[in-house]
């Protein structure tokens, strides 16, 4: 049920200690949404990797049982302090990995791992976007009908399947 989980707080928090000792993944994105509030309305912004390359966000999974006894597999983004670019328009940002960071991450759900840094703000890119494109409604339909616009590229991971489109192009799982 919670989107994201604060980097500084998984060891303490009763809803992500366990996920983080023991269910470490990756949650792939192109880019993703920040609102900035601009002349009494919120605009918002995509951000993404200043390549256009897909990466990597930290994040933890878990299953647990609902109230109807149903078992609900379920997952949340890691989130650390903003940094500079980010930081102008919001005061946190998911935990996006290097690519190095990948298999320590992955591996590390067999205990409890010191939390790799962030990719630096000189390496992503902050604009503008019309209001619809950063709808949730919208991202889901993208998700699901990916873009087939010759402009946009294709997933860059073979093999896997289509699961989430942003600014420019899908990510996979």
């Amino acid at each position: 049920r919670m989107t994201n989980a604060r980097a500084e707080t998984l060891r303490e928090k009763p809803a992500f200690r366990n996920a983080y000792r023991r269910r470490h993944c990756l949650v792939p994105a192109d880019a993703f949404y920040e609102w900035k509030p601009v002349a009494g309305r919120k605009q918002p912004y995509c951000i993404r990797m200043r390549d256009h390359a897909l990466f990597g966000m930290a994040g933890l999974w878990e299953h647990w049982v609902a109230p109807d006894g149903q078992v609900v597999e379920s997952c949340t983004i890691v989130t650390v302090d903003a940094n500079a670019l980010v930081g102008e328009l919001h005061d946190r940002m998911p935990l996006i990995l290097a690519p190095g960071d990948y298999d320590a991450w992955l591996g590390a759900g067999t205990g409890e791992a010191a939390l790799p840094r962030a990719v630096a703000a000189e390496e992503m890119v902050a604009y503008p976007v019309s209001p619809w494109s950063a709808t949730r409604e919208t991202t889901i339909r993208r998700a699901w009908f990916p873009s087939t616009h010759p402009e946009i590229p294709q997933p860059a991971w073979p093999g896997k399947k289509t699961a989430y489109a942003g600014c420019f192009g899908t990510a996979t799982v």
